[in-house]
């Protein structure tokens, strides 16, 4: 595919494992590199990681936090990472996101190696996925401090912040928490739609 023209991409970066062959720093080489290691027609290639991230920070701030968040899962995983941060699609939008593009397989200093079936599904997946959830948080709300900002985000539930809030002792929190709806998002279509009437 040729994204030369594609707009909306704030900045786009590569990270592999230390140790790792320099071609995992290259997307191109890289993906070149996974298709030729996969080879039944049905193999999956990658897995992709999308996270909102936070409309308060800058983009030099949104960077650090995306580039933090991604060192994070290929230490995890010892998988090489293409990230993208992308820009919402109108102007003064609240869309920022991270698009990582993960490789299916470890990254050794050898290539290319065995499997990830960390996050897979299962039991091991489901405690994997909370993992990712809760790293992303954590990463979000110190550069939201860090920043000065007082906003934060939870990776939890609606149920189980309200029980959070509840085991400590804060009853309006907890009533707050009850009675809020869970938002769901539309995706790119319906929102079209929803601006167009």
């Amino acid at each position: 595919h040729d994204y030369l023209r594609r707009k909306g991409v704030l900045s786009t970066r590569c990270f592999a494992p230390h140790g790792a062959p320099e071609w995992a720093t290259e997307p191109q080489q890289l993906w070149h590199e996974v298709r030729m290691r996969e080879k039944r027609k049905d193999s999956q290639e990658a897995r992709e990681f999308e996270i909102a991230l936070p409309r308060e920070l800058s983009d030099e701030q949104r960077c650090e936090l995306s580039w933090d968040i991604c060192r994070d899962l290929v230490d995890r995983y010892q998988i090489a990472i293409q990230a993208s941060i992308h820009e919402p699609p109108t102007h003064g939008g609240d869309n920022w996101h991270l698009h990582a593009l993960a490789t299916m397989r470890r990254v050794r200093p050898e290539g290319l190696t065995d499997k990830t079936r960390e996050l897979d599904g299962g039991a091991m997946g489901k405690a994997e996925v909370e993992w990712v959830r809760e790293m992303i948080a954590m990463r979000t709300n110190h550069h939201l401090a860090v920043a000065g900002h007082a906003v934060r985000v939870d990776h939890r539930t609606l149920g189980d912040q309200m029980l959070s809030a509840l085991e400590d002792g804060d009853m309006e929190r907890a009533a707050e928490l009850a009675t809020r709806q869970a938002t769901r998002p539309m995706g790119k279509n319906a929102t079209a739609m929803a601006r167009r009437g």
